[in-house]
């Protein structure tokens, strides 16, 4: 059965008639006893309501799915290494403190630029620090080698 209501026709007698689907009681009502039942309005707003939610579901999906492609397209204009780079020469150059990297207004900034760089905002003044290092031990083995090669 779906749902719980059965139909009966109260016309037929012998045999009886009943169902459990609404659309085929008016159907039986018009075609054997020429009487019109108009379908209630509220399953007509219901199946209104759903096909309005399902294409609010469509386009709510859709929307998501433009957002996801427009931060993969920013994503991949960002050059990581570059960007690092460019953060330690920052603090080594301009004497900034290994912590500007944490600094809200210097994040924002970037943020403003790309949105998509908050995953290569630091939390920790250690990360340009770790970077300035690596910098300072690949110089120093490329002055050796010129040194070596001399």
């Amino acid at each position: 059965m779906s749902g719980n209501v059965l139909h009966y026709c109260k016309r037929c007698r012998n045999p009886s008639w009943s169902t459990h689907i609404s659309g085929n009681a008016r159907y039986h009502l018009e075609k054997s006893h020429h009487i019109v039942v108009q379908e209630s309005s509220t399953s007509q707003d219901k199946r209104q309501l759903a096909i309005e939610n399902a294409f609010a579901r469509t386009t709510v999906k859709r929307a998501q799915d433009v957002r996801k492609n427009e931060l993969n397209t920013l994503r991949s204009a960002i050059n990581v290494d570059a960007f690092r780079e460019a953060q330690m020469l920052l603090s080594a150059r301009r004497h900034l403190p290994l912590s500007f990297a944490t600094w809200p207004e210097y994040q924002a900034l970037l943020a403003a630029v790309n949105p998509a760089v908050q995953e290569l905002l630091t939390e920790s003044a250690s990360t340009v620090a770790s970077d300035l290092d690596r910098a300072y031990e690949a110089h120093q083995e490329s002055v050796r080698s010129r040194l070596a090669n001399r």
